[in-house]
């Protein structure tokens, strides 16, 4: 169970944090974009990110507010004095029809879009639908778990809405591009992810699937992998979809946020690092990221980035072959990783870490989930220091 101030489980809890109906909050789902995520299942079942929920309440205060209804018609007998302002009040009418006439030939700007069954669909700010963009056989479950694989913004500063849009295809074995549309949702580039890569007894060649993407300034940072296999690549773009830098990464990073190190924009990477067999997080500047780990992919310089951390794995389940980072959120005050792992092929559970300004370990924390499943193997627990979780490993950039 992760602390309940992350995450939201039911549409109860989710409609009582924006203070407002479980009914109008299941509209604005499907009219306004509101992120929530369905886990599989026959109940239906919903859960919410509170940091989602902000960013979703922010980007909708921008709005303008909805025009007032028209006043209604009146029902008594109207004086003669009152005439004129009858016949004004009937002009008025006469042009706010003209108006909405006007409206709907030219349709509000774009102000999001959605996936409904194999089609990306563009929706003016009242829900209208604006496009709607064919795709094929689409992972229709992809785009209820929370991951950014849809982004409706300004991305050059123009004042025109742009989309940028994974298309993530019920096989991936032909890979998964990053798309930009604009506001008419016409295709204005697409970037393929991946290269051949080799490490000593392999070669690791194309298709490659773009996993989440992060708007960081003027840049897009994306995170995509092997479609197979574990090689990842870390590629910052221009707005105009041209490759600027790369970091490769030995094992998938599916975890992606944004933030700031000493006053400068940085990217927070997490998943797993399969040569270690443990969770990672690594720390980026788009500026500057290159590079891979020492004594990883042949032929690729040593790495540029900030920080990598690895996360130890708890002695709960010997038999998994490695946790992996699930979440990471940055507060005013430190980093909290949300790091999981499984238990048997159907059971996962999470420890949360607390990481100060230089990514050092503040406080653990074992959720509650953890502490049963580790009462049920019999053993008692004696706190995280004692589990050995307190070790991490955290590796600083190389001096420069």
């Amino acid at each position: 169970m992760l602390p309940s101030t992350h995450e939201l489980c039911s549409w109860k809890e989710i409609a009582s944090y924006l203070g407002v109906s479980v009914k109008t909050a299941q509209v604005w789902e499907a009219t306004r974009g509101l992120p929530v995520r369905r886990l599989p299942g026959p109940r239906g079942q919903v859960r919410a990110l509170i940091p989602d929920l902000e960013e979703w309440k922010a980007a909708s205060a921008t709005a303008p507010p909805p025009e007032p209804p028209p006043p209604p018609p009146p029902t008594k007998t109207i004086s003669t004095w009152r005439r004129p302002a009858l016949l004004l009040l009937a002009i008025l009418s006469v042009l706010g029809i003209g108006l909405a006439v006007q409206r709907s030939l030219r349709p509000l700007p774009l102000s999001s879009a959605r996936v409904l069954d194999n089609a990306l669909v563009g929706f003016d700010r009242d829900g209208a639908i604006l496009w709607r963009r064919e795709f094929g056989s689409l992972n229709q479950a992809v785009y209820a778990d929370g991951e950014r694989r849809i982004w409706v913004g300004d991305l050059e500063g123009d004042g025109a809405p742009d989309v940028l849009f994974v298309p993530t295809f019920a096989t991936t074995q032909e890979g998964v591009p990053l798309l930009r549309l604009d506001a008419s949702g016409k295709e204005l580039w697409r970037f393929t992810p991946g290269r051949t890569v080799s490490v000593k007894n392999e070669a690791f060649a194309p298709s490659y699937v773009v996993r989440q993407f992060a708007i960081l300034g003027r840049y897009i940072v994306v995170t995509s992998h092997h479609y197979l296999y574990y090689p990842s690549q870390v590629a910052v773009l221009d707005p105009n979809g041209k490759l600027l830098r790369e970091y490769w990464h030995p094992g998938h990073l599916n975890a992606v946020a944004t933030g700031t190190y000493r006053g400068r924009p940085v990217v927070f990477l997490g998943g797993v690092n399969n040569l270690a067999r443990q969770a990672s997080l690594v720390v980026l500047d788009p500026e500057r990221l290159a590079g891979a780990p020492p004594d990883t992919f042949q032929g690729i310089p040593p790495e540029q980035m900030i920080a990598r951390v690895l996360f130890p794995r708890s002695t709960l389940a010997p038999g998994s072959p490695y946790n992996y980072v699930y979440r990471i959120h940055q507060g005013p005050a430190d980093l909290i990783v949300d790091v999981h792992e499984f238990i048997d092929a159907k059971t996962e559970t999470a420890i949360i870490y607390h990481l100060d300004a230089g990514y050092n370990l503040k406080s653990v924390v074992a959720s509650d989930q953890f502490r049963m499943l580790y009462a049920a193997t019999g053993r008692t627990f004696r706190g995280t220091k004692e589990e050995g979780l307190h070790q991490l490993t955290r590796i600083p950039a190389p001096r420069q």
